[in-house]
């Protein structure tokens, strides 16, 4: 009895642990922006946290809220920076969250999460920023 106790235990740590989207993982109210590819190009859709938590259908996310929020969110999703770049004079940050699903591979890693700071607001894509920042 003991073991199928402790089997249902880890079965229900590991369910919890999950990855999810990045809008259940950041749990933070604010608009998403979610990203669709249809034979004209790319679609943006605003959304709520509540809709870009259910979208299943979206192959990018991106959230935008104050800069102020950078260690918070890093934090929040566990970041661990792969590496970053500086592009037209803003840094831009790629890693990993394991608290989010997919990713691709740059530069050998595996970036599920990047990060930019532009005019005191931090931008979050998932895996990565998508449209104009």
């Amino acid at each position: 009895m003991g073991k199928i106790f402790l089997a249902l235990l880890i079965i229900l740590a590991l369910i919890i642990a999950m990855p999810v989207s990045l809008a259940s993982a950041l749990n933070m109210e604010g608009t998403y922006f979610a990203y669709y590819h249809d034979g004209d190009g790319l679609i943006e859709r605003e959304k709520t946290a509540e809709q870009a938590k259910n979208d299943k259908d979206a192959y990018a996310v991106m959230f935008v809220t104050s800069a102020e929020n950078f260690e918070k969110i890093a934090h929040i999703l566990g970041f661990e920076q792969s590496f970053s770049q500086v592009l037209d004079g803003e840094t831009i940050f790629y890693g990993y969250s394991n608290k989010v699903l997919g990713g691709l591979r740059l530069n050998g890693r595996l970036v599920n999460i990047q990060m930019a700071i532009k005019n005191d607001m931090l931008y979050i894509g998932s895996p990565l920023i998508v449209g104009w920042y």
